[in-house]
C-alpha cells in the first residue's frame, strides 16, 4: 500500500483492558479510550455498561506504549491490554507492534549494553529479555533449519559455548529494522558494506557474528516461543510470557523466562538462566530508565545475569517491604509505583564491577563509567569482594541531585530523574544481596511467585438474633506464639504448644511424618467367601460369571492390549447428559480449556438420545476438543454382567470408567470446579506406585454397613485393610472425583461394575450410591492392600440462609442450622486445595451466574460433620460458624514500623497455610519470621520441617490424625466450633470467579449451539 493509501491515524484509540482489584481479587474488564491529539484517557466498565473514568488528561502513558499485551499504569491501576476494541485501532496499532527475536551470541554478550543502545537508537523497544545458557541440543533445535549444512556443527558449538542474551524487540517493521541494524551475515562483509552495523562493530566472522535476527514474523514467533515460552510474541504483555497465573488475579508478576514450550522448545522448556543467586547482589533498572532507552548504557557498566520483568503493585510492594518504615510513607508509595509502572530489568552483579567502554554520552561518559567502576572495585577489594558495597558505590546516592554532586560518574547521577525515578535499585545490606537476587531469578522467573491476595475486610456481624457471622480477631499479644493466635481454632490446634525440642521432634516423627496413607499393607489372606450371603441367587450367579471371565484368555488378551497401547494414555472421564448435568459439564469444560489451558482429552458419557443430540455434541467437540462422546445405551453390554442393569445416575460413573479408552483416567463429576490443570496428579508418587487415588467425604467410614462384605462374598477382614487405605481419617468415599490406572486395575473396574449392576435394592442398601463400591471392587480383586485415599479430609464452602437465594425445606435447614453446605473442598497429595465439588450448590446455567459462596472452612473433623449435618439430637446441634478475620495484607500494612517479624500477620498467614485454606505463599514473610518456627518447634524440629519441604506444603503440620481426634470423634459433641474465613479473603475466591464467568459464558453458548438445552430451559434455582 502506498503511503498515500495508508489509513489515517485515528483520533481515538480503543482497547480492552483487564485489571484485578487487589482488595477482592475480582478481575474487571474495561474499555480504554486514548485520545491521540490531547493524551486524554477515558474508561468504561464493560460488564456493567457504565462510565468508569471520565475523559481526563494524563501524562503517564503515550500512544506508543499502547498495544495488545502491554501493561500500563494509570492513576495507580495496572492495566493489561488484552485486545483492540475496534478495527480502526487494530489497523493503527498492529503494524507498529511487530516483534522479532534479537539473540546476542556468546562472543558479543560483553557488548550487550552497546547493542541495546543501538537497538534503542534504531527505534526498537525491548519488551522481553533474559540471559541464558543454551545446551548443545537446544542450540541444535534452535538452528534445526540449518541441519546438514557444513557449518552446522561449528554454529551450534559456538552458540553453546557461553551465555546468550535473548531479546524480544518491537517496532513497526521490527523484523526488517533489526536485520538492517545487524548488517550482512559475515562480519568481514559487514565491515566493508555496512561499517556502522552491529556485526561490523562486534562480530568476528560468519559464525561468531555478534547477533542473530529472525528472518520473518513467523520465524520470530517460533524463536520467541523457544526462549520465552508459548505466551511470547505478544500474548502476555511486555514480558513475553506469564510467569504466574496472571489471568487469575493472583500472580505477582510477569516473568520473561516463561514456562511453556514454544514451537522449537526443547523437552525441558525454555533454556535455563545463568543467575547464581549466591555471593552476588541485585541491581534493578527501573521502568522509567527502560522506557527512556538508557538500559543499554547502564548494562554497559555492569552485567552478569539479567532478565526483564513486569511487576504488579503487590509484587513491587513485597520486594520493597523492608523499606516500609525506613522511607517516609509518601516516598515508599512512590517507590512502589515507580517499580510497577512498566517493565524493569533485574541484573545479577558479581563482586567486581567492570567498565564497559563508550557509553551513550560519548568518550567523557565512558571515562566516567570506567572511573566509577574502578572506584567500586577499590571498595569491593577493601570489603573482601563484597558485591553489595561495590554496586552501591557504582549506583551512587539515592537522590540523583545529590549523586550529581557527590558521585557525578555514578549511574543515578547520569540517568536518574528523582528519588523515586532514580534509574536503578541496588541492594542496601550485605546480607540481602543473594535473597533479593533469588526473589527475581528464582521466585519470579520460575513462575512460582505467590504473593498474598489482597483481601477486603471481614464484614461485621449484622444480625446476631439470626445467628449471623461472629467475628473473631487475634489479639496482638498472642499472635505468632503458637502459630495460632486467631481465636480458639488457631494454628496451634494439633501442634505442640511449647518450644520443647524433644516434644516437638516426637510430634513430628509420630504424627506429622507418620503418614498412614504411605504405609505398606499386606494382601488379605482368605478374602474370598465360597458363597455370598445375599439371598439373591442372581447376584451369586453373576459373581461366578465375572470371576470366570477374569480368569479367561479373552480378558488376559484385553488387559494386555490395554497395557501395550501407546494412544489414549491419560484423560478425563465425565458422565453428564440431559438438561441438568450437561450444562454443568459445559461449565466445567469451559474452565478446563479456557482458564487452565488443560489439553487432556476428555470422554463424555450419557444415556440415550434424550440426553444428547448430534448438534450439541458436534458444537462441544469444536469448542472443547479433544472430546469423544459415548451413548452408554448404544455401547455393547458385557455378557458376563447382569443384563438390564441401571445405566443412569450413580451407576453411570463406574460403567464409564469400565468402557473408557484411557490407560489412566481421572473421573470428574460435572459439578466440579478445578483450581488448576489436574494433569500433575498422574505423576503423584503414590499414584504411580498403587494406581489409584480416592477422596474422602465429610462423613466417617462408619456410614458403610458391615454386612455388605458378606453380602457380596468377602471376608469381613477385608474391611480393616480397606480402612487402612483411608489413612488417618477413615472417611466414607466421595466419588465426585476418582483417579485410577485402568492398565493396572482393569479387574477392579470389572468388579466395581458388578457391584453397581446390583445397585438399588441390593448393594446400595448398605451404602450411598457408588461411593464405596470401588473399595469393595479392590477387595473382590484381592487388591484391598492397594486401595488408597488422599490423606486429607475435605473442607467446605458455605452460604448463609439469608443470602442463599432460595428456600430449602425446613427439615433441611433444621439439620444444617443457618448455614448451607454448597460444596466440598478437596485436596491433592501435597495438601493443596485442588477443587470444589459443588454437592448441593450446583449451577443453573440459564440463570447466567453461579450461586454465591460466602465462607470457606479448613478440612472438617469427623465428629463436627456428624454433629452439624444432623446426625445428632436436635437439642445439641451446633448452629453457627466462627468467622475469623485473618486479613494478612491488612495486618502486614498495619504492622509497627521496623518490626522484624510482623507477628499478627505471621499468625494469620500461618493459620491459613497450616489449615489448608487456599492462600498464596509469601516467601518474604516466611523469611522474616523464620525464627518463629524455631520458637514453636525448637531448632531440631524446625530443621526437620524445612528439610521435608513442609514450608511449601505445611497442611500436615496441623491436619493429621491427632487433629481429627482433638475434637473428640465418634458421636460426642465437638469440643471446638468449626471456623471459617470469608471466601473473598482467600485464593479460593478465584475458583468461584472462574465458575461465575463460565456460567455466564455457557448461558450464551448453549442458546446459540445446543438445540437440546435451548428448547426447555429450567427455571433458575439461584437468584
Amino acid at each position: 500500500m502506498a503511503a498515500a493509501d495508508a489509513p489515517p491515524a485515528p483520533a481515538r484509540l480503543a482497547f480492552v483492558t483487564e485489571w484485578t482489584d487487589p482488595s477482592s481479587g475480582v478481575t474487571w474488564h474495561h474499555q480504554l479510550l486514548f485520545y491521540t491529539e490531547t493524551g486524554e484517557v477515558e474508561m468504561h466498565d464493560i460488564k456493567n455498561r457504565r462510565s468508569f473514568l471520565k475523559r481526563v488528561r494524563q501524562d503517564a502513558v503515550t500512544a506508543g506504549q499502547l498495544y495488545v499485551g502491554a501493561v500500563v499504569s494509570l492513576f495507580g491501576r495496572q492495566l493489561r491490554i488484552t485486545d483492540c476494541a475496534d478495527d480502526a485501532t487494530r489497523r493503527a496499532v498492529e503494524p507498529r507492534a511487530e516483534r522479532t527475536l534479537a539473540l546476542i551470541k556468546p562472543d558479543a554478550v560483553r557488548h550487550a549494553g552497546k547493542i541495546l543502545a543501538a537497538a534503542a537508537a534504531g527505534g526498537l523497544a525491548v519488551t522481553a529479555a533474559r540471559l541464558c545458557q543454551l545446551t548443545a541440543p537446544e542450540a541444535a533445535a534452535l538452528y534445526s533449519a540449518h541441519a546438514g549444512r557444513p557449518y552446522f556443527a561449528a554454529l551450534t558449538a559456538a552458540m553453546a559455548s557461553g551465555p546468550v542474551l535473548a531479546l524480544e524487540l518491537m517496532a513497526a517493521g521490527g523484523v526488517r529494522k533489526w536485520r538492517e541494524l545487524l548488517g550482512p551475515t559475515d562480519s568481514a562483509a559487514a565491515r566493508a558494506q555496512a561499517p556502522g552495523s552491529i556485526r561490523a562493530r562486534f562480530g568476528s566472522d560468519g559464525t561468531r557474528n555478534a547477533a542473530h535476527g529472525s528472518d520473518s514474523p513467523a520465524a520470530a514467533a517460533a524463536e520467541l516461543a523457544f526462549f520465552f515460552g508459548a505466551g511470547a510474541n505478544g500474548s502476555s504483555g511486555s514480558s513475553g510470557s506469564s510467569g504466574s497465573s496472571g489471568s487469575s488475579g493472583s500472580s505477582g508478576s510477569s516473568g520473561s523466562s516463561g514456562g511453556g514450550n514454544g514451537a522449537c522448545a526443547s523437552a525441558g522448556g525454555a533454556p535455563r538462566g545463568v543467575a547464581r543467586c549466591c555471593g552476588t547482589t541485585l541491581c534493578v533498572i527501573k521502568p522509567h530508565a527502560v522506557k527512556e532507552g538508557t538500559a543499554g548504557p547502564i548494562l554497559d557498566a555492569l552485567q552478569d545475569a539479567f532478565e526483564m520483568f513486569t511487576l504488579d503493585r503487590g509484587a513491587a510492594c513485597e520486594f520493597l517491604e523492608v523499606y516500609r518504615g525506613v522511607l517516609p510513607p509518601g516516598e515508599f508509595a512512590a517507590a512502589v509505583d515507580g517499580l510497577a509502572e512498566g517493565p524493569c530489568i533485574a541484573v545479577e552483579v558479581g563482586a567486581r564491577a567492570r567498565p564497559r567502554g563508550r557509553g551513550a554520552r560519548g568518550a567523557h561518559a565512558a571515562q566516567l563509567t570506567r572511573a566509577a567502576a574502578a572506584r567500586a572495585n577499590q571498595v569491593a577489594d577493601r570489603a573482601g569482594g563484597d558485591a553489595v558495597e561495590a554496586l552501591r558505590e557504582l549506583c551512587g546516592p539515592r537522590d540523583p541531585e545529590l549523586a550529581a554532586v557527590l558521585r557525578p560518574a555514578s549511574l543515578r547521577a547520569r540517568f536518574g530523574r528523582s528519588p523515586a525515578r532514580n534509574a536503578v535499585h541496588a541492594t542496601d545490606l550485605a546480607g540481602d544481596g543473594s535473597m533479593e537476587t533469588a526473589f527475581f531469578f528464582k521466585t519470579l522467573a520460575g513462575g512460582t511467585h505467590t504473593r498474598i491476595i489482597s483481601t477486603i475486610h471481614a464484614r461485621q456481624a449484622e444480625d446476631s438474633d439470626r445467628n449471623r457471622l461472629r467475628l473473631v480477631t487475634a489479639p496482638d499479644g498472642d499472635a505468632g506464639a503458637g502459630g495460632g493466635g486467631a481465636g480458639a481454632a488457631g494454628a496451634g490446634a494439633g501442634a505442640p504448644r511449647s518450644a520443647d525440642a524433644d516434644a516437638a521432634v516426637r510430634y513430628l516423627q509420630h504424627v506429622v511424618f507418620a503418614d498412614a496413607a504411605r504405609a505398606p499393607r499386606a494382601p488379605v489372606e482368605g478374602f474370598w467367601l465360597p458363597r455370598p450371603a445375599a439371598k439373591n441367587a442372581t447376584l451369586a450367579e453373576y459373581r461366578d460369571k465375572v470371576a470366570d471371565y477374569l480368569r479367561s484368555d479373552a480378558f488376559a488378551q484385553r488387559w494386555q492390549a490395554l497395557k501395550d497401547q501407546t494412544h489414549h494414555e491419560r484423560g478425563i472421564v465425565m458422565s453428564a447428559g440431559g438438561r441438568y448435568y450437561l450444562p454443568q459439564a459445559i461449565v466445567l469444560l469451559r474452565v478446563l480449556r479456557a482458564v487452565h489451558r488443560c489439553t487432556l482429552p476428555v470422554e463424555l458419557f450419557w444415556y440415550g438420545p434424550e440426553e444428547m443430540d448430534d448438534a450439541t455434541f458436534k458444537a462441544m467437540q469444536a469448542e472443547f476438543g479433544p472430546l469423544e462422546g459415548y451413548d452408554t445405551k448404544a455401547l455393547p453390554y458385557p455378557p458376563h454382567h447382569l443384563p438390564g442393569a441401571k445405566l443412569k445416575g450413580f451407576p453411570l460413573k463406574p460403567y464409564a470408567l469400565l468402557h473408557s479408552k484411557f490407560k489412566q483416567a481421572l473421573l470428574l463429576d460435572a459439578d466440579v470446579v478445578l483450581r488448576r490443570d489436574p494433569r500433575y496428579l498422574f505423576d503423584a508418587p503414590l499414584f504411580r506406585e498403587r494406581g489409584n487415588y480416592f477422596w474422602g467425604d465429610i462423613y466417617g467410614a462408619g456410614m458403610v454397613k458391615d454386612e455388605v462384605y458378606e453380602f457380596v462374598g468377602l471376608n469381613r477382614s477385608v474391611r480393616a485393610v480397606l480402612d487402612a487405605g483411608k489413612a488417618d481419617f477413615k472417611r466414607y468415599a466421595e466419588s465426585g472425583q476418582v483417579l485410577i490406572d485402568r492398565a493396572m486395575h482393569l479387574d477392579v473396574l470389572e468388579w466395581t461394575w458388578f457391584l453397581n449392576s446390583f445397585s438399588d435394592g441390593a448393594v446400595y442398601d448398605f451404602m450411598y450410591g457408588d461411593k464405596d463400591t470401588y473399595g469393595l471392587g479392590f477387595g473382590l480383586a484381592g487388591k484391598a492392600h492397594l486401595y488408597t485415599h488422599i490423606n486429607t479430609p475435605p473442607g467446605g464452602v458455605f452460604t448463609h440462609r439469608d443470602t442463599l437465594g432460595w428456600s430449602p425445606r425446613a427439615e433441611q435447614m433444621r439439620k444444617q442450622g443457618n448455614w448451607w453446605l454448597m460444596g466440598l473442598v478437596h485436596y491433592d497429595h501435597n495438601g493443596e486445595a485442588l477443587l470444589v465439588h459443588r454437592v448441593t450448590g450446583e449451577v443453573n446455567v440459564f440463570s447466567g451466574h453461579a450461586p454465591k459462596d460466602e465462607v470457606i472452612t479448613p478440612p472438617i473433623p469427623h465428629s463436627w460433620s456428624m454433629w452439624f449435618m444432623g446426625y445428632a439430637p436436635d437439642a445439641t446441634l451446633q448452629r453457627t460458624l466462627d468467622l475469623l478475620s485473618l486479613n494478612v495484607t491488612f495486618l502486614l500494612e498495619s504492622a509497627p514500623p521496623g518490626q522484624a517479624c510482623p507477628l499478627a500477620a505471621w499468625a494469620a498467614y500461618w493459620t491459613l497455610r497450616t489449615h489448608g485454606i487456599p492462600t498464596q505463599r509469601n516467601t518474604t514473610l516466611e523469611a522474616r519470621c523464620d525464627a518463629m518456627l524455631d520458637a514453636q518447634y525448637g531448632a531440631a524440629g524446625a530443621a526437620m520441617i524445612r528439610r521435608a519441604g513442609l514450608l511449601e506444603h505445611p497442611l500436615r503440620l496441623v491436619v493429621n490424625a491427632e487433629w481429627d481426634r482433638q475434637v473428640d470423634g465418634g458421636w460426642h459433641a465437638p469440643k471446638h466450633p468449626l471456623w471459617a474465613v470469608p471466601l473473598n479473603q482467600t485464593a479460593a475466591y478465584v475458583m468461584w470467579q472462574n465458575l461465575d464467568a463460565a456460567v455466564g459464558w455457557a448461558k450464551n453458548w448453549t442458546a446459540r449451539n445446543s438445540p437440546l438445552l435451548s428448547k426447555g430451559r429450567r427455571r433458575a434455582r439461584w437468584s
